[in-house]
C-alpha cells in the first residue's frame, strides 16, 4: 500500500495529466470508497513512519490510517451516495468524502452522517444483511433500485432526520425490507419500524416495495406520511402496516397491506386524506382498523379494496368528521361483534366518531358479520350524491346491557346516533339476517329537499331477534269504521321492537320531501318506514311491500303530498299510534283482514283537507268530521283480487277515482277522499269495467275516463263522512 500511495504522489509530482479525470477514488478496506473531486485536492502525503494518508482538501487538512486505504485511483465522478449490499457486506460510494459527509460501517449497517446543507441523494441497491441508518439535519432522496435488505439488528432503514425523506422506487425495481423479531435500541433513539422515519415520508415512482415488519410496524413516519406513487405491500406486520403520527396523505400509488397484528394503516392524532390510487387493506386481527386517524378523514377520489375479518373490526375510521366525495370504496366483511361491560363493538366498514357526509363517493359494502354495520356515525350522517350499495346478511342478537337487562343488537346499513340526512344520491341496501336494518337514525331523519331527490330501495328479508311483533296497532272495529270515530282498537306496543327487521327508522321525527323511495320487508315485525314520533311526507313517491306497516309513527302521520303506495301483507298498510292529517298528495293503502287497516290511528283524530286517498282493509279508522274540510266515505263490501273499482258521479259520469284491488278482501271496508267529492251528490261505485287516459298510480287512476263496468252501490255524500253499507 505504501509503494502505491508513493508512486501516486510521484505521478502528481511530474504533472501526469490525471486532472482530466474528475475524482479521485480512495478505497477503504471496509467497503467505502471516498470520493474526492480533484480540483479540490491541495496535496495527498503519507507520514514520515508511512502510517497515516495526510489530505488538504480546499485548505483543510485530513488523515486516514493508511492500513485502512485499500487503493487510491482516479475516475468520472458522481453526484448520489451509493450503497450497494452484497454477501459479504455493504458497498459504499461516498462523492462528499471530507465535504460534509461522513461514512462508517459496523455489523452490515450503513451509517451516513450528513452536515451539508444541500438535500443529498442515497441510491441503495443489491441483496445483504445490515441496515442503513442516516443522520441529517436537511431534506434526503432515498432510490431503493432493486434493494433486497433484511435488518441485522434493527430496523432495515432508519432516517434519524425530522426533515423530509423522499423514497423514490423507479419503475421495474422490485425492492424488499424486513426486519428482525428483536431490535438492539441505541439510547434514546427512536426505532419502530422495518422504514423508519423521524420526520416526513413521501414515496415515488412506479417500481416495487415489500416490506414486513417482525418487531412493529413495516413502515413509519413520526411525522406525516404521504403516497405520491410506488406501488407498496405490507406482507405481514406486528403492528401496523403504515403508521404516522401527524397525517396520512395519498394522491397515487398502489398500497396493499395484510397480516398486520395492528391497523394496516394509522394516520395517528391528524388527517387522512385521499386524492387518488390504489389501496387493497386487509384487517384480520381482533379490534383492528383497515384505514384510521383521530382526526378528519377525507377521500375525493381512488379505489379501495377492503377486507374485515376480525372481530370489531372498523374498514375507514375517523375521530371527527368523514367526508367522502369521490371515489370508489369496496368493502368485504365479515367480522362479528364483541360486547364488553355490556357494551357491544361491532365490525363496521366506516365509522366515525363525528359526521359522516356522502357527496360523490360509490361505496359498495357486502357484510356477514353478526350484527354488522355499513355506515355508523356517532352524531350525523349526511348523503347528498353518490351511489351506496350495502347488502347484509348477519344475524342479530340479544346481551346483557351495562344495567344488566336484556337487550339487542342487530345488522344495520345506515346508522346514526344523531340525526340522518338522505338527501340525494342512489341507495339500494337490504338486510337478510334477523334483526336486520337498512337505515336507523337514534335523532330525527330527512329523506330529500327542494334540490335532491334521492332514488332509496330497502329491502329486509330477516325474521325478529326473539320477542313478537313490533308495537303499533293490532286491529280495528269489528265490521269497519264509525263516523267521526276515529276507529280502531288502541295499538298494543309490544316488547321486543328493537330485533324487529326494518327497511328505515327513526327515533325522532322522519320527514320526506322528496325521492323515490321503495321499501320491502317479508317477515313478522318488518316495517316499511317507521318514527317514534311524528313521521311527515311532504313529496316524492314511496312504494312499500311489507309484512307489517309500511308507515308508521308513535304520535302521528302527516302527509302533504307525494305519492304513497302502502301493501302491508299481515298488518295495516298505515298506521299512527297518534294522529294522522291529510293536507295533499295520492295515498294508496292497504292493510289485510279484519281487524287490519288501510289507515289506523288508533281512535286519535284523523283529519283530511286535501288530496286523493283510498284505503282497502279489513277494517278503518274513520276520518274526524269535525276536523276536515274535504268529504270523505267509508264503504263496507269485498272485492276480489285484481278486480277494478270505480267511483263516478251518477249525473254526469265523471269518474273521481279507479282503482285495481292488489288482494281479495271477503268482508272489505274501504275508506276513499278526494277534492273531486261535492256535497250533497249521488254516486256510484262499479266494479270491473276499463279505464283509458289520466294518470295510473300502483293500480289508482284518476284524471282519465271510465267505461263503466256492473253497478255495485249508489249513495249520496250526506255529510262530511258518509258511511255506505
Amino acid at each position: 500500500m505504501r509503494y502505491r500511495i508513493l508512486l501516486l504522489l510521484a505521478y502528481l509530482l511530474i504533472g501526469l495529466p490525471i486532472s482530466a479525470q474528475r475524482v479521485a477514488q480512495i478505497f477503504r478496506n471496509d467497503g467505502v470508497c471516498l470520493t474526492v473531486p480533484t480540483e479540490v485536492i491541495d496535496s495527498l502525503r503519507l507520514s514520515t513512519d508511512g502510517q497515516r494518508v495526510r489530505f488538504v482538501i480546499s485548505g483543510t487538512a485530513h488523515e486516514l490510517d493508511a492500513a485502512a486505504v485499500d487503493s487510491v485511483t482516479f475516475g468520472t465522478g458522481q453526484s448520489e451516495v451509493c450503497v450497494t449490499y452484497t454477501a459479504q457486506g455493504p458497498r459504499v460510494v461516498n462523492p462528499y468524502a471530507f465535504r460534509g459527509v461522513d461514512v462508517a460501517i459496523q455489523d452490515g449497517v450503513v451509517r451516513v452522517t450528513n452536515n451539508r446543507s444541500d438535500e443529498l441523494t442515497y441510491r441503495l441497491s443489491g441483496s445483504g444483511v445490515g441496515g442503513f441508518k442516516l443522520y441529517s439535519s436537511k431534506k434526503q432522496i432515498l432510490v431503493l433500485d432493486n434493494l433486497n435488505l433484511t435488518a441485522k439488528n434493527g430496523a432495515a432503514i432508519n432516517i434519524q432526520s425530522k426533515k423530509k425523506t423522499t423514497i423514490e422506487l423507479p419503475v421495474g425495481t422490485k425492492n424488499s425490507l424486513t426486519d428482525v423479531t428483536t431490535y438492539t435500541m441505541e439510547g434514546e433513539e427512536d426505532q419502530k419500524a422495518t422504514l423508519f422515519a423521524e420526520g416526513q415520508l413521501v414515496f415515488l415512482g412506479e417500481g416495487d416495495l415489500e416490506v414486513q415488519g417482525l418487531y412493529k410496524h413495516a413502515v413509519c413516519s413520526d411525522d406525516y406520511l404521504s403516497i405520491e406513487g410506488g406501488n407498496i405491500t405490507v406482507s405481514q406486520a406486528v403492528g401496523d402496516g403504515l403508521h404516522t403520527n401527524d397525517y396520512f396523505q395519498m394522491t397515487a400509488g398502489r398500497v396493499t397491506v395484510s397480516g398486520t397484528q395492528g391497523d394496516c394503516i394509522d394516520g395517528g392524532e391528524g388527517y387522512v386524506k385521499i386524492d387518488g390510487g390504489y389501496l387493497n387493506l386487509t384487517a384480520s386481527a381482533a379490534d383492528t382498523k383497515a384505514l384510521k386517524c383521530d382526526s378528519v378523514m377525507s377521500i375525493s377520489g381512488g379505489e379501495m379494496e377492503v377486507t374485515l375479518k376480525g372481530e370489531q373490526t372498523k374498514g375507514l375510521k375517523s375521530g371527527r368528521t368523514m367526508s367522502l366525495t369521490g371515489g370508489r370504496l369496496h368493502f368485504t366483511c365479515s367480522g362479528g361483534v364483541v360486547v364488553t361491560d355490556g357494551d357491544p363493538s361491532y365490525c363496521s366498514a366506516i365509522k366515525s366518531d363525528g359526521h359522516i357526509l356522502v357527496d360523490g363517493a360509490y361505496i359498495d359494502i357486502v357484510h356477514s358479520g353478526t350484527a354488522g354495520k355499513g355506515l355508523s356515525a356517532d352524531s350525523t350522517l349526511s348523503v347528498i350524491s353518490g351511489e351506496v350499495n350495502i347488502a347484509l346478511s348477519g344475524v342479530g342478537g340479544t346481551y346483557t346491557n351495562a344495567s344488566g337487562t336484556s337487550d339487542k343488537y342487530t345488522a344495520t346499513g345506515l346508522k346514526a346516533d344523531g340525526d340522518l340526512h338522505l338527501l340525494g344520491g342512489t341507495l339500494t341496501l337490504s338486510a337478510s339476517g334477523s334483526g336486520g336494518k337498512c337505515v336507523s337514525a337514534d335523532g330525527a331523519l330527512t329523506i330529500g329537499d327542494a334540490e335532491h331527490s334521492p332514488v332509496i330501495k330497502a329491502s329486509t328479508t330477516g325474521s325478529q331477534v326473539g320477542g313478537t311483533t313490533s308495537g303499533g296497532s293490532t286491529g280495528g272495529r269489528p265490521g269497519g269504521g264509525w263516523p267521526g270515530g276515529g276507529g280502531g282498537w288502541p295499538g298494543s306496543s309490544q316488547s321486543g321492537s328493537g330485533g324487529n327487521p326494518k327497511c328505515i327508522k327513526a327515533d325522532g321525527d322522519v320527514i320526506i320531501e322528496n325521492g323515490e323511495i321503495t321499501v320491502s320487508t317479508v317477515s313478522e315485525g318488518g316495517e316499511g318506514i317507521e318514527s317514534k314520533n311524528i313521521l311527515t311526507v311532504n313529496g316524492g313517491t314511496i312504494v312499500g311491500t311489507t309484512y307489517d306497516d309500511v308507515l308508521q309513527a308513535s304520535n302521528g302521520i302527516v302527509i302533504g303530498g307525494g305519492n304513497i303506495y302502502a301493501y302491508a301483507s299481515n298488518n295495516d298498510g298505515i298506521d299512527a299510534n297518534g294522529t294522522i292529517t291529510i293536507t295533499g298528495g295520492v295515498i294508496f293503502s292497504t292493510g289485510t283482514n279484519q281487524p287490519e287497516e288501510g289507515f289506523d290511528c288508533d281512535q286519535n283524530t284523523f283529519k283530511i283537507t286535501g288530496g286523493l286517498l283510498v284505503g282497502m282493509g279489513g277494517a278503518t279508522s274513520t276520518p274526524s268530521s269535525s276536523a276536515c274540510t274535504q268529504r270523505a266515505v267509508v264503504y263496507s263490501g269485498s272485492v276480489t283480487q285484481n278486480t277494478r273499482l270505480s267511483v263516478c258521479n251518477s249525473s254526469d259520469g265523471s269518474c273521481i277515482f279507479s282503482v285495481v284491488a292488489p288482494r281479495t278482501l271477503n268482508s272489505m271496508t274501504m275508506l276513499f277522499s278526494s277534492p273531486d267529492l261535492k256535497a250533497s251528490t249521488g254516486y256510484t261505485i262499479y266494479t270491473a269495467g276499463s279505464y283509458s287516459g289520466g294518470t295510473t298510480f300502483q293500480g289508482l287512476s284518476w284524471g282519465g275516463s271510465y267505461t263503466p263496468g256492473t253497478s255495485k252501490k249508489t249513495f249520496t255524500t250526506s255529510s262530511m263522512v258518509t258511511t255506505v253499507r
